[in-house]
């Protein structure tokens, strides 16, 4: 090959490699994921990367691999770029719900079932995003202060899993920075660690648009920069070759990668060339419905309030902006237009049949009703705001100025930013708002993620937003008195294509909506459906904490007048219910179901189907009660975000810091009951442990457990958590039958990292090993030792 020709293939073109037809080197076509193919047209929308995790099971995250690779394949595709395997560290995180959860164990189990599946039906899987991209926040600048054996222990084991077991075809680079260094120039992570340690031998690829030195870039390992070749152009890269600041042999091991992925996984063979199709699959689809019964979360059942008996029933309503139309994922690059989406009220419609009248309503009014409804008035007494508009990014110059109702342009969607207009323009809205009564009100703001604002009440800056790469409709509480006139200027600078700006202010005791409270009095039981959607929780920007504007409101405005009420969460991870949570007597969390949430749901609330997922994450209380409260964005002037918890992440936190969580990681009810018991540890050799233990079903209705067995070492040298996560399986069990589970631990389910020796070090201990079915009910103790 020429250096020109070597060169063309380090750079992206747009959804593919390059082709060099010349020498018969076809072009591959990537698409994204990881929970769908969602490039070209409609797909099959499978659930969220966290409901997968939350079915604990390997053999299913492999069977959605191949059916992905399918889908794939019918677009032409043979690049998947998924799965992401990052770990839950807080809640904000806005593609939690794209990866695995906080344990590192479980993340990689499900990471290499995955990557099979894909990579065994003739598609390259890609492992997303390397490294500790925990934070959607900045996310191109913020630098992940680390240490060395936290991110051993912690966040690259899933990654490592990939690599070794897996055999994962490519690894894609993260916009973030890890301990000074961006990762596509961080040549200790992509060179020593993920190349030579773990002998890596596919292709490692930026993220779109991650690659910020070229020169750089190739030095430290990355081989392919996407979508184009921006930075590692060939300009530059033939500048630096006659410099020497960049060697043939470094070029050539890049071109050999490529060339190799190529051949494993490219058409090369016209006649194998898959049709541009949108094929449509049964199969995929029960797939996807199988994932989300599964990891359908029980988290509360107080009295035995579920499943809903038909035969007791004869009118519920179904209440809640979740519940019609459905959320299917969440947004960015992951979000999937599925081909049909079942959603809560009708598939609960289907299975009820025409005996129990179903009743349904949002709930209470959207972010478009709050600005659509919020009346201003300017200052000489007129209805509406003030508009001027500026042709520049200064708010200077003469401005077009008009009268608008409201400031309501906002529309909800996924996009995180989307094309960058060449001409900026400003908007100035001013206006009087006059509380109707005296109380409590939301302010809320929406915005393009390219956009900027500044909003002031009376001259004070009360909500602003700089410029960034995407942005959830933002909000708080105030408190007005009846007839207090308050000023409102809203400064806000479009800088993308579209203007997309809304603006509201409404009274919480009226964001309920009226016939709330009379569904709720003549239903037998009322399922509540809320959560976030892809405006709020996002690739490209964090979420919130805290539900949005109206939900903890409708909640408590059913619970007053009806007790039987089933609150159906969606979200990537956990959320503030501590205004409700102790007087609902059911709650699921449902995460994002896919195109067969709706199904799977209707048949859990209805018995249909027993519930088996279990918590891949902790659930805290209070946001204070997490390990990264304090350090979760960067330190002040500064964009370093330091993890400061260390090795104590989510369930090893609690544990370390004797913080009672709302619900322990593993965790999960069912319709029926297990019992664990004789429980054996023996030595497989010097320092390989088997542990086998009988599950039995306890209950009367045939369901699904996940045992999970917890290692914890005794008097350890340096700090360890209390019990790590080391071996599970998936059970199903008939009433009455039993089961003898037998797992194996290797030496590393004993060890740590040694920052004295850059290696994995077995103590010369005793081991408590602890089995059950979360981490806080283990009700089967062992000991062992093992010597190194």
């Amino acid at each position: 090959m020429t250096e020109e020709e070597k060169l063309k293939l380090i750079g992206g073109n747009g959804m593919e490699t390059f082709a060099i037809p010349e020498l018969g080197i076809p072009a591959i076509r990537m698409t994204d994921g990881p929970s769908g193919v969602r490039s070209w047209g409609p797909s099959t929308a499978y659930p969220a990367g966290i409901a997968l995790a939350a079915t604990w099971d390997p053999a299913l995250a492999k069977r959605e691999g191949q059916s992905l690779a399918d889908d794939a394949k019918a677009r032409g595709a043979r690049i998947l770029l998924g799965p992401g395997v990052n770990i839950y560290r807080a809640p904000m995180n806005g593609r939690n719900f794209e990866y695995f959860g906080e344990d590192p164990y479980l993340a990689s189990r499900v990471a290499v079932g995955y990557i099979e599946g894909v990579q065994s039906h003739g598609v390259a899987a890609t492992v997303k995003h390397f490294d500790a991209n925990t934070s959607e926040f900045d996310r191109h600048n913020t630098n992940a202060v680390i240490d060395e054996r936290t991110l051993h222990e912690i966040y690259l084991p899933a990654f490592e899993a990939a690599v070794k077991e897996g055999h994962v075809a490519a690894v894609m680079d993260s916009y973030n920075l890890v301990n000074g260094a961006h990762m596509t120039e961080n040549a200790p992570m992509n060179l020593d660690i993920l190349k030579h340690s773990w002998g890596f031998n596919g292709v490692l690829m930026s993220d779109w648009n991650a690659t910020y030195d070229g020169v750089a870039a190739a030095n430290a390992g990355l081989d392919l920069e996407m979508p184009r070749a921006k930075s590692m152009t060939p300009a530059a890269m033939t500048t630096a070759l006659g410099k020497g600041t960049l060697s043939e042999a470094v070029l050539d091991d890049k071109v050999r990668r490529i060339l190799t992925l190529v051949l494993r996984y490219g058409a090369t063979d016209p006649g194998s060339a898959e049709a541009n199709g949108h094929a449509y699959s049964e199969g995929a689809k029960k797939i996807a419905y199988r994932i989300a019964a599964e990891g359908t979360v029980l988290l509360k059942n107080d009295g035995g309030l579920l499943p809903l008996d038909s035969n007791r029933l004869h009118r519920i309503a179904v209440i809640g902006p979740n519940s019609w139309p459905p959320e299917t994922g969440g947004g960015g690059s992951s979000y999937t237009t599925a081909f049909r989406s079942s959603d809560l009220y009708t598939s609960l419609c289907d299975v009820l049949g025409p005996k129990v009248e179903v009743d349904w309503s949002p709930g209470s009014k959207s972010e478009t009703d709050i600005f659509s409804q919020t009346a201003f008035d300017e200052a000489d007494g007129r209805a509406g705001l003030k508009q001027e508009m500026y042709n520049n990014a200064s708010f200077t110059g003469l401005p077009q100025t008009s009268r608008i109702p409201h400031v309501n342009f906002w529309t909800p969607s996924f996009r995180i930013g989307g094309g960058t207009s060449l001409n900026p323009k400003t908007y100035r809205w001013t206006a009087t708002f006059t509380a109707k009564t005296a109380g409590e009100y939301y302010v809320l703001v929406g915005a393009h993620g390219r956009d900027s604002y500044v909003l002031r009440f009376d001259g004070k800056i009360v909500l602003e937003h700089a410029q960034s790469e995407g942005t959830a409709p933002q909000y708080f509480r105030t408190h007005f008195s009846k007839g207090q006139h308050t000023v409102v200027e809203f400064d806000y600078v479009q800088r993308g294509q579209h203007l997309d700006a809304g603006l509201g202010i409404v009274a919480v005791d009226s964001i309920v909506l009226p016939e709330v409270k009379r569904l709720a009095e003549m239903s037998d039981a009322v399922i509540v459906s809320l959560g976030f959607s892809p405006s709020y929780e996002s690739e490209a920007f964090d979420r919130p904490w805290e539900l949005l504007p109206g939900q903890n409101e409708l909640v408590n405005a059913v619970a007053g007048v009806n007790r039987k009420i089933i609150v159906v969460l969606n979200a990537g991870g956990g959320v503030d219910v501590a205004q409700w949570i102790d007087h609902v007597p059911a709650f699921l969390h449902a995460w994002y179901g896919g195109e067969e949430g709706g199904h799977a749901l209707a048949d859990l609330l209805t018995g249909r189907v027993s519930p088996s997922g279990k918590l891949p994450i902790t659930l805290e209380r209070q946001l204070e009660d997490d390990g990264s409260y304090k350090s979760y964005y960067p330190k002040p002037a500064t964009t370093d975000v330091h993890f400061s918890e260390g090795i104590f992440v989510g369930y090893r936190h609690f544990d370390h810091a004797g913080v009672k969580p709302l619900y322990p990681f593993g965790f999960g009810l069912s319709y029926t009951d297990f019992a664990f018991s004789d429980l054996h540890v023996t030595k497989d050799g010097a320092q390989a442990v088997k542990v086998s233990f009988l599950v039995r079903n306890s209950g009367s209705r045939s369901g699904d457990e996940v045992a999970q067995v917890y290692v914890g070492e005794q008097d350890a040298p340096v700090p360890r958590p209390v019990r790590e996560l080391k071996a599970f399986r998936r059970v199903h069990l008939e009433p009455g039958k039993s089961s003898r589970v037998s797992l194996e631990l290797g030496r590393r389910a004993f060890s740590y990292w040694d920052t004295t020796t850059h290696d994995w070090k077995l103590d010369n201990a005793t081991f408590q090993i602890e089995v059950g079915d979360s981490e806080e009910a283990l009700p089967l103790h062992g000991t062992v030792q093992l010597r190194p």
